[in-house]
C-alpha cells in the first residue's frame, strides 16, 4: 500500500448504483415492470453510492487529506466500485476493505421520466462489516474518523449498538475525534425494527460530533412523528416546518446521551447547531480537531441554504457533512463552519451526481465572499438575531463562552451572547488617511524606507473595538507566500495588540514568528509563569481578555520567537515602537482573539 498523508477517514456503507437509461421510455412504471417482456432501455451508468463515497470523494475535491474504508466482495461489482474511485485519485482505494468469498452491496435505480426513482437494494458486506474490520494501523496520527450509516449495516445495530459503540471507543482512545451520520431505515425492515434510542445511548458517549438529519432522528426517537416518507409529520398527518422548540429538545437528547456538537441537517431549511455547555466533554474532543474548544462551547446558530438551481439532490447531506468536516480541519469557527456545510451542499445539487459539483475549497469561499445570495428563513424563530457579517442566525440559547482556569480553559470568564458585544464599528476613509500618515511618519523617523504604493497600503487594524490609540495596530505587509512572511509592526505609545493566538490551519500547524524591535519598547506576553508586576497596562474595559502574562521586554536589537498556537499580546512602551515581524505563512483570518469583540479583518466605511 502507498504511504500518504491522512487527516481524516470515512468509513461505513458503501455500494454500487447501476443507474440504466430510461430517457426515451415513455409508458409507466407498470409498462417497466411486467413478468416476461423485454424491455428497450439505454446504457447503464456505474456509480458509488453511500457514505464512504459520497463523503469521502467530496473532502478529497475539497482539498482534504482523506482515506476511505468501505467494505466489498472480491466480486465484480467489488472491482467496479474501485475503479470508480480510481478515476477520482488511484490512492482513494487504498484503505478499502476487500473481503474475499463475500458480495458487495449494490443498488438498481430506476427511475423512469415522471416518475419517482425505485431502488432496488442488496446490502451485502455491508451488513457484515465490523468493529475488527477496521485497519487500526491506518488510523495512526489522523485527526478525524467519520462513520456514515450504520442504519444500513446490521451488525452496527443487530446487538443494541454495542458493536457501533465499541468500535467508536476503541477509536478515540486512539486519540482522534469522530463523527457520525445516520440514514432512514425502511420501517418494516429490522432496521426499522431496531431500539435506536438505546443505540445512541451506547454510541454518543464516543461521537464528537453528530450530523443526522432531522426526519433520520425523529424516526430514531419520535417515530411517532415520522411519517411513512421521509417528513416529519404533525399528528394530523401534515408535513411539519421545523421550529427551535423541536431542534432544541433533539439536539439537547442527544447532547445529554453524550455527543458534544450536534449538527441537524433540515434540507431547505439548512443545518442547526447546538453544542454542549460542559467544557470537559468539549476537551475530550482534542485541540486536533477543534482549533479552539472554548469558541464551541455553548452555541446555538442556525445558517439558511445558499440559492442555487438544482438538478439533483443525490448525496447532499454526505456532501454538506464533508464541507463541515473540511472546515473543521481548516481550524475555523463554528459559524464558518456551518456557511461552508451548506455552501458545499448547495454546490453539490448544481449537478445530477452526488459529488460532481462540489468545488475546490478556494472556488467555494470565493463565491461566498462574492455575496452568494441565500433563502430566507422559512422558519419560526422570533428570538433569533441574524448576524450581518456571517449570515448566520444566533439562538437564544447561544453563548460564545471563554471559560476561567478552574474550568479548564485558561482564556476568562462566560460571556453570554457576546455577539451583541460589539465589533460593528468601522473606520472611515478619513480615520484611515490620518493613521497611514502618521504610521508613515514613524518609518521615515527610524530610516525605513517604503515606496509610494506599500505606504499607500498600510494596514491600520482597529479590530472593530472604536478605540484605535489603546488597541490596535499599524502594519505593512512585505511579502506573504505559502511558505514565508515578512512585516513590519507599528505601535503608537501605549499602544496594545490584543491578545490571540495563530491556530493549525490543516496541515499547517500554525503561524510561528519572531519578533525583533527596531526602534522604541516593547512589552510581550505570552503564555508561562506570570510577571508579578508587569509594565504593561491591560486596556480599561478589556481586562477579562488578557490572560497570559509571563513578560518578556524587547529594546531596539532584541527578538524573541513565538512558537505556533501561543496566546500571546504586546504594547508600546511611552515612545511607541516598530517591531520587524518574520515568520510561516500569515493567515490573519484565521487568528483567534480571546476577545469575542474583536474582528480581524479591517472594514472601511466611506465618510
Amino acid at each position: 500500500m502507498r504511504q500518504k498523508r491522512v487527516d481524516i477517514v470515512v468509513a461505513g456503507h458503501i455500494c454500487l448504483d447501476v443507474i440504466p437509461a430510461l430517457g426515451g421510455w415513455h409508458g409507466g412504471i407498470h409498462d417497466i415492470l411486467q413478468p416476461g417482456k423485454l424491455v428497450d432501455i439505454g446504457p447503464a451508468v456505474l456509480a458509488t453510492g453511500g457514505a464512504v463515497p459520497n463523503t469521502g470523494i467530496a473532502l478529497h475535491r475539497l482539498g482534504a487529506h482523506v482515506a476511505l474504508m468501505g467494505k466489498i466482495g472480491d466480486d465484480m461489482f467489488g472491482g467496479a466500485i474501485l475503479d470508480v474511485l480510481r478515476r477520482q485519485d488511484e490512492r482513494l482505494a487504498d484503505s478499502m476493505l476487500v473481503q474475499p468469498g463475500e458480495t458487495s452491496a449494490y443498488t438498481i435505480v430506476i427511475s423512469p421520466p415522471g416518475v419517482d426513482r425505485i431502488f432496488l437494494h442488496y446490502t451485502g458486506t455491508n451488513d457484515t462489516f465490523a468493529a475488527d474490520d477496521i485497519r487500526h494501523e491506518a488510523l495512526a496520527g489522523i485527526r478525524w474518523f467519520h462513520f456514515g450509516y450504520p442504519p444500513l449495516m446490521r451488525r452496527m445495530f443487530a446487538d443494541g449498538g454495542t458493536e457501533l459503540a465499541g468500535m467508536l471507543e476503541r477509536i478515540k482512545r486512539q486519540g482522534a475525534a469522530t463523527s457520525l451520520d445516520m440514514a432512514r431505515p425502511d420501517p418494516d425492515s429490522a432496521a426499522g425494527r431496531a431500539d435506536w434510542r438505546a443505540v445512541l445511548q451506547k454510541a454518543l458517549p464516543y461521537v464528537d460530533l453528530f450530523m443526522p438529519s432531522l426526519e433520520e432522528i425523529v424516526f430514531m426517537l419520535d417515530p411517532g412523528r415520522s411519517g411513512s416518507s421521509s417528513e416529519v409529520v404533525r399528528s394530523t398527518g401534515e408535513p411539519v416546518v421545523p421550529d427551535d422548540t423541536l431542534l432544541r429538545s433533539l439536539a439537547d437528547e442527544l447532547i445529554g446521551m453524550g455527543a458534544a456538537i450536534v449538527v441537524l441537517k433540515l434540507g431547505e431549511y439548512g443545518l442547526y447547531l447546538r453544542s454542549t455547555s460542559d467544557a470537559d466533554r468539549l476537551r475530550a474532543v482534542g485541540t486536533c480537531a477543534l482549533a479552539d474548544p472554548r469558541s464551541w462551547l455553548g452555541r446555538e446558530l442556525l445558517a439558511p441554504c445558499f440559492r442555487v438551481d438544482a438538478v439533483g439532490t443525490t448525496g447532499a447531506g454526505d456532501c454538506t457533512i464533508a464541507g463541515f468536516l473540511n472546515a473543521l480541519l481548516l481550524g475555523m469557527p463554528a459559524e464558518q463552519a456551518l456557511n461552508s456545510a451548506v455552501a458545499v451542499g448547495a454546490s453539490s445539487v448544481e449537478q445530477a451526481d452526488a459529488t460532481s459539483g462540489v468545488p475546490s475549497w478556494t472556488e467555494l469561499q470565493r463565491r461566498m465572499s462574492a455575496g452568494w445570495p441565500r433563502h430566507p428563513t422559512a422558519m419560526a424563530i422570533p428570538e433569533w438575531r441574524e448576524c450581518s457579517e456571517t449570515g448566520i442566525w444566533i439562538g437564544p440559547n447561544d453563548s460564545v463562552v471563554r471559560v476561567i482556569h478552574d474550568e479548564g480553559f485558561p482564556h476568562g470568564k462566560p460571556i453570554e451572547n457576546a455577539n451583541d458585544a460589539g465589533g460593528n464599528h468601522m473606520l472611515t476613509q478619513t480615520q484611515l488617511k490620518a493613521a497611514q500618515a502618521r504610521t508613515a511618519e514613524y518609518f521615515a523617523k527610524a530610516g525605513i524606507v517604503l515606496s509610494q504604493e506599500e505606504t499607500e497600503s498600510i494596514e491600520i487594524a482597529e479590530f472593530g473595538l472604536e478605540e484605535l490609540e489603546k488597541q490596535g495596530l499599524e502594519l505593512i505587509t512585505y511579502i506573504n507566500t505559502d511558505r514565508y512572511c515578512a512585516k513590519e509592526l507599528v505601535l503608537f505609545p501605549g499602544q496594545t495588540c490584543p491578545e490571540h493566538k495563530h491556530p493549525p490551519i490543516g496541515s499547517d500547524p500554525g503561524k510561528m514568528e519572531t519578533f525583533r524591535c527596531r526602534s522604541g519598547k516593547v512589552y510581550l506576553y505570552v503564555e508561562g509563569d506570570p510577571a508579578e508586576s508587569p509594565k504593561a497596562q491591560v486596556p480599561a474595559g478589556s481586562e477579562p481578555y488578557y490572560t497570559v502574562f509571563h513578560e518578556i521586554e524587547l529594546n531596539p536589537g532584541e527578538q524573541y520567537t513565538i512558537q505556533p498556537n501561543t496566546l500571546h499580546w504586546f504594547q508600546a512602551g511611552a515612545e511607541g515602537a516598530i517591531v520587524s515581524e518574520f515568520s510561516s505563512t500569515s493567515r490573519d483570518e484565521y487568528d483567534i482573539f480571546t476577545d469575542p469583540r474583536i474582528k480581524r479583518i479591517p472594514e472601511v466605511a466611506a465618510d
